[in-house]
């Protein structure tokens, strides 16, 4: 399929970049499926999704950048209010949690905290360069620069999950993911409000 003549990405920076981090995120989405698996922790529950989402980022960044930029507009606000809802689901779930008084091995969420962080600052690398040229690229940025901050609350909450009430310090961090998936889903609507307002402007 021929690259549309509207596109914005250079093919031997862009897309290789695109593939590593599909590539990337999809094999710690799965790790981290598997330690909620073994575990049934709420906090690892929610970093996976956040993980899924960056995911679903560079899915439709590879399919849609094919196409026109106003392809790109539309799946970015897909995600918007994917990323939206999947901050509900993580708040639901952690008040289940709570609620019924679900056990939660705070091991795996300080291994899943670690594992988050490498991926997330090997992420911050290679997305950096293109940061300011593309739609997805600012995408990521703002998923990556959130990411940060959600892994590092993954992680001290794991190791004081040792220490103090496992199941307060769950809810509050889940709740926490929750609150920045959904403003993340916010941010990413307001880049597409703001990319498409441009966009007319140029028409």
């Amino acid at each position: 399929m021929a690259v549309c003549e509207h596109n914005i990405f250079n093919w031997k920076g862009e897309r290789r970049t695109l593939i590593l981090l599909l590539l990337l995120y999809a094999g710690i989405f799965l790790v981290e499926l598997l330690f909620y698996y073994l575990s049934g922790s709420p906090i690892v529950l929610a970093e996976s999704l956040h993980v899924l989402s960056d995911s679903l980022i560079y899915v439709f960044a590879l399919w849609s950048s094919f196409y026109s930029l106003k392809q790109q507009i539309y799946w970015s606000k897909v995600v918007g209010f994917l990323q939206i809802g999947m901050g509900v689901w993580v708040a639901a779930n952690s008040l289940h949690h709570y609620i019924f008084a679900l056990s939660s091995d705070h091991h795996a969420v300080i291994w899943v905290g670690l594992i988050s962080l490498i991926a997330n600052t090997i992420s911050l690398f290679l997305v950096s360069e293109y940061r300011e040229k593309t739609l997805y690229f600012t995408v990521s940025w703002i998923f990556l620069r959130n990411d940060f901050f959600i892994k590092f609350l993954v992680l001290c909450s794991g190791i004081a999950m040792g220490y103090w009430n496992p199941s307060k310090i769950s809810l509050f961090s889940s709740l926490a993911i929750a609150a920045i998936l959904m403003m993340s889903g916010k941010s990413i609507l307001k880049q597409v409000a703001k990319k498409k307002k441009s966009l007319n402007k140029e028409a």
